[in-house]
């Protein structure tokens, strides 16, 4: 009788082994892979003000990808044009279950700057006032296409606009980083200095594109014909409402 209470024992023993020595089934976290960001740019890495820049990424096994600044959730891979105002540092981050991984570029914004250097106001032979200075780019960038309008008022508080000079600067050919140019800008509503109780400057200009090839004099003559006959345009009118434009007093 004790013969087969042995083996059954033993049969126990051996089925419960069995069971113990077999592999069980994997965490779901050890089956996800790592995060990797296989690759990320932004060219041009220095661009002019108004220039674009183009971000590229490529990200694997991720189940969520974000740019920061100003863009946020992106698709795993793509390709993205940015147009920063200033120098801004862009920060890919992708994530998994497992973690996440980030990766910076920055992009360097040059622009060109103006600064009043010398401001003179006389008379003109033929009656009409007129104002004359100097001006620099105090900026990191090129301009061209650059003109000043110093709009004047007969009161203190600029409410009562009565006239606005304007003129090219450097004849609407570059202004490099530094240089200082003349300028000589006519009120031709004005005749009488006392008139003036106060005055607002504002500039306008293109910015010149990194590395880019030099404007031809053929293509700075045609931007100021256009300009001078729409100015003829507007003496002949009433005092031309102010445009929106890049202000740098």
């Amino acid at each position: 009788m004790r013969k087969p209470l042995f083996f059954c024992l033993i049969l126990f023993i051996f089925i419960w082994g069995c069971k113990s020595s077999s592999p069980t089934s994997p965490d779901s976290s050890d089956t996800v892979q790592e995060v990797q960001i296989l690759s990320f740019t932004a060219l041009p890495s220095i661009i002019a003000r108004g220039d674009s820049c183009e971000l590229e990424w490529d990200t694997n096994n991720a189940t969520s990808v974000t740019i920061d600044p100003d863009i946020g959730e992106v698709s795993e891979s793509g390709i993205r044009f940015v147009y920063p105002e200033n120098t801004k540092t862009y920060t890919l981050t992708a994530r998994n279950s497992r973690g996440s991984k980030s990766e910076s570029k920055s992009v360097t914004v040059k622009f060109a700057r103006f600064k009043v250097q010398s401001i003179n106001r006389a008379k003109k032979s033929y009656g009409s006032v007129y104002y004359y200075g100097k001006v620099k780019n105090t900026g990191n960038n090129t301009a061209w296409n650059a003109d000043i309008t110093i709009y004047v008022y007969s009161d203190k508080n600029k409410q009562n606009q009565i006239d606005r000079a304007w003129d090219y600067l450097n004849n609407g050919n570059n202004i490099k980083p530094g240089d200082v140019v003349n300028f000589e800008a006519i009120c031709f509503n004005v005749d009488d200095p006392k008139l003036i109780q106060s005055k607002e400057i504002e500039f306008d200009w293109i910015e010149r594109s990194i590395g880019s090839m030099e404007v031809s004099p053929q293509q700075i003559k045609a931007i100021q014909e256009k300009t001078m006959k729409k100015s003829d345009i507007e003496r002949k009118q009433s005092i031309p409402k102010r445009r929106p434009r890049r202000i740098d007093k």
